[in-house]
C-alpha cells in the first residue's frame, strides 16, 4: 500500500492534502522519481549549504499551503541512494501550537519529549505505517518543523 508521508500525519488538520500528490512517493526514490510524483523542484545551492544534514542534501523543495498553515518541504538524498527523509518546516512560527496539537491527535502522546533553553523536541513511532515522526521547536531561532523518516529501512515503504 502506498503511504505518504502529510496524508498520514497531517489529514486531519489539512482538508485538501490530497492535492500535494505525494501518494505516489516512497521511501528510496531517485530524485528525479519525486520530482515527478510530487512536483518538487530543485534546490538552490544556498538552499543545499544551509539545510544539509550530514551527508544528506535536500535536493527537492516545494511550499505547501493548506488552511492556516504553510510549509517548505525539504527533501533529503544521500549522496548514493534515493529519498531518505523529509523536513517540513513551518512558515509562521506562530503557529507551531495548532501543528503540535495536530500530531498529538493523531499519534497521542509522544513516546519522547525533550526540552532546553533553545527549544524542544518531540518523537512518535508510527508502526503501523513504518514511520517515525520528530518535531523540532528550535524557539530560541523561531523555527519549528517536522521530520519524517522510515522507522526501519524498507526503501519500498511509501510515505
Amino acid at each position: 500500500m502506498v503511504r505518504h508521508v502529510l496524508v498520514l500525519v497531517l489529514l486531519p488538520l489539512l482538508p485538501t492534502l490530497a492535492l500535494a500528490d505525494w501518494q505516489n512517493t516512497k521511501w528510496g526514490m531517485a530524485v528525479s522519481q519525486v520530482s515527478a510524483a510530487t512536483g518538487a523542484h530543485s534546490t538552490t545551492a544556498d538552499e543545499r549549504a544551509n539545510w544539509r544534514r550530514g551527508d544528506n542534501l535536500p535536493l527537492l523543495s516545494m511550499d505547501y499551503v493548506s488552511g492556516n498553515l504553510r510549509f517548505k518541504d525539504l527533501f533529503y538524498f544521500p549522496k548514493l541512494g534515493g529519498l531518505k527523509f523529509v523536513e517540513l518546516h513551518l512558515e509562521d512560527y506562530t503557529k507551531k501550537v495548532d501543528l503540535i496539537n495536530a500530531l498529538i491527535g493523531k499519534y497521542g502522546p509522544p513516546i519522547e519529549k525533550h526540552e532546553s533553553d533553545v527549544g524542544m523536541s518531540m518523537r512518535w513511532l508510527d508502526k503501523p505505517d513504518n514511520l517515525l515522526i520528530g518535531f523540532v521547536d528550535l524557539s530560541i531561532i523561531s523555527d519549528a518543523s517536522v521530520i519524517y523518516n522510515p522507522a526501519s529501512n524498507q526503501s519500498s515503504s511509501g510515505l
